[in-house]
């Protein structure tokens, strides 16, 4: 392991998630101790050097979340909001900009510190814990995504 940089421009965090997108590493939300969950992107083309991409979305701040590629777009499920709340919205973004949700409510219940993951043309959540503290372990995937909409 080599130590790329040592203080990074945005607020120390954790509960985050980070992926790959357009050849840059982008990391999306997390949670500072005390205050509601981030709603900031950042993007990093060597890990070195970052840019805020932005900070106020039309999703809410949260930690805990997952984040992924589909269909060459970023994918943001669930989360916690940090002071009560659990998600279990899913958003979508062509360009990490200009966010888009689905409209129709997903069947899982609000959760956060859950796992996503793509598989056969499908988006599949898997365990996490609930806002009162419950851990679950049970595993979704999606059917009736707006295909149609997001085919290239």
């Amino acid at each position: 392991w080599e130590l790329v940089i040592d203080n990074a421009p945005w607020v120390a965090r954790y509960d985050h998630a980070v992926m790959v997108f357009e050849d840059k590493i982008w990391l999306v939300g997390g949670v500072v101790p005390g205050l509601p969950g981030k709603k900031d992107i950042w993007v990093s083309e060597d890990g070195e050097n970052w840019q805020l991409l932005a900070d106020d979305f039309s999703w809410q701040g949260r930690h805990g979340h997952c984040a992924l590629l589909f269909k060459n777009k970023i994918w943001i499920l669930g989360g916690w909001d940090g002071i009560g709340k659990a998600f279990n919205d899913v958003w979508y973004s062509e360009d990490g900009l200009n966010w888009q949700k689905l409209p129709a409510k997903s069947p899982w219940k609000g959760r956060e510190d859950h796992t996503c993951a793509v598989l056969n043309d499908k988006i599949w959540v898997m365990g996490g814990m609930t806002t009162n503290g419950r851990r679950v372990n049970d595993v979704w995937y999606s059917i009736e995504l707006p295909l149609e909409k997001l085919e290239e």
